[in-house]
């Protein structure tokens, strides 16, 4: 199954110098939660798909893991030194079955003026 699409763009952008975070229910083909105790999340942002990392999220599973719950976070030490651009990002999941990579989308970080 391919990635889903979720663009951090318009409404949902990140603000230079500004905390970000969103949540997701990982669930599978039937509608239930995976199960992500032993699973390995990782998020990045890039400026396409083979340059390097200009920041990765934070990822913290919600406990008891087995709801398939994930945060996904960026604190403000980390997008104030993106430039204001837009980029891409995905979200991969290793689990003992294989590698998912279950989001992906354009990630857009706007300006911010004040930024102390």
């Amino acid at each position: 199954m391919s990635a889903g699409i979720f663009n951090l763009t318009e409404c949902n952008a990140i603000e230079q110098g500004s905390d970000f975070s969103f949540s997701l229910i990982y669930k599978d083909s039937s509608g239930n939660p995976v199960d992500l105790t032993s699973a390995t999340i990782t998020a990045q942002i890039k400026q396409d798909w083979n340059t390097s990392t200009l920041a990765s999220f934070t990822i913290t599973k919600h406990s008891p893991a087995t709801d398939g719950y994930i945060k996904v976070s960026l604190p403000a030490s980390a997008s104030v030194a993106i430039p204001p651009s837009r980029y891409r990002y995905d979200i991969r999941i290793s689990l003992s079955g294989g590698v998912t990579h279950i989001i992906k989308g354009f990630c857009d970080i706007i300006e911010s003026v004040t930024l102390s």
